[in-house]
C-alpha cells in the first residue's frame, strides 16, 4: 500500500550497507522447488571464500528440517536464523533488517517478495526464470543461472567486497518497484489487459491508454 511504500522508502534512503555482516534473507516457502538449500550453500561458500554473511529464512514448509539439517552441516548455525512464517507486517520487519534477498527458485512467474524487496531497497538475487529477469535488469539487482551454487556464492562475494556497487542498486531497484503498489496495480494491470487485447475494459477510468478512443467498450465475463 503506499502507507507501507513510505515505510519501504524510508528504509530505502536510511541505508548505507557498511556495517561488518550483510544479512542475507531467503522468504517464501521451504519447499525443493524454492531452493532455499542453494541459498544456505551460497552463503556457506560465500563465506568460506571471506565473505561475512548472515542468514535469515522466514518460511515454513515440509523442508524445513531438512534444512535446519544442513545448516549444520554447512557449519551455519551461528550465521542462520529459521523464524519461520510471519506474518506480512512482521516479514516487513525483516526487510527492514536485511541487505540482500537471495530467492533462486526453479519457476517464477510474478515474485512478490523481490518486489517487496527491491521497495525496501535491498539487492535482490533471481534466478532466471518466469519475469525475474526483466525485474532486475538495467542495474536493478542480479540474475544467476538456477540451482547454480557457485554463482550465487560468486555473486555475494562481489556484493560483500565492492560495497560502494549497492547504494546505486538499492536506489534503482527501490525507485522501480514503487509503480507496484497496492493503488497503482490495478491501473497497470487494467493499461496491460487493454493494450494486449485491444480493447477498453468497461467501466475504465483511465484517460492514457494509447489510443483508447479506438477501443471499443466491452466487459469480461
Amino acid at each position: 500500500s503506499d502507507a507501507q511504500w513510505k515505510r519501504a522508502m524510508a528504509c530505502y534512503k536510511s541505508r548505507k550497507f557498511g556495517k561488518a555482516s550483510l544479512r542475507v534473507i531467503f522468504i517464501g516457502r521451504l519447499s525443493r522447488a524454492k531452493n532455499a538449500d542453494v541459498v544456505l550453500k551460497g552463503v556457506a561458500v560465500a563465506n568460506q571464500s571471506g565473505a561475512n554473511l548472515v542468514c535469515t529464512v522466514v518460511g515454513d514448509g515440509p523442508e524445513q528440517t531438512r534444512l535446519r539439517r544442513l545448516a549444520e552441516e554447512l557449519n551455519l548455525v551461528s550465521q542462520v536464523e529459521f523464524l519461520g512464517f510471519l506474518q506480512h507486517e512482521q516479514v516487513l520487519d525483516q526487510l527492514e533488517r536485511a541487505d540482500i534477498l537471495a530467492l533462486v527458485s526453479e519457476s517464477e512467474g510474478w515474485p512478490k517478495a523481490i518486489v517487496e524487496a527491491m521497495a525496501f531497497g535491498l539487492i535482490c538475487i533471481g534466478s532466471d526464470r518466469g519475469l525475474v529477469p526483466h525485474f532486475l535488469a538495467d542495474g536493478r539487482g542480479v540474475v544467476v543461472p538456477v540451482g547454480e551454487v557457485n554463482a550465487l556464492a560468486d555473486a555475494l562475494c562481489q556484493m560483500s567486497t565492492n560495497r560502494d556497487q549497492l547504494l546505486p542498486m538499492s536506489n534503482a531497484a527501490a525507485q522501480w518497484a514503487r509503480q507496484f503498489s497496492l493503488e497503482r496495480f490495478g491501473d497497470e494491470l487494467r493499461f496491460l489487459l487493454e493494450s494486449h487485447w485491444h480493447i477498453r475494459l468497461a467501466d475504465s477510468e483511465r484517460t492514457d491508454v494509447a489510443n483508447a478512443s479506438h477501443f471499443p467498450a466491452r466487459r469480461l465475463s
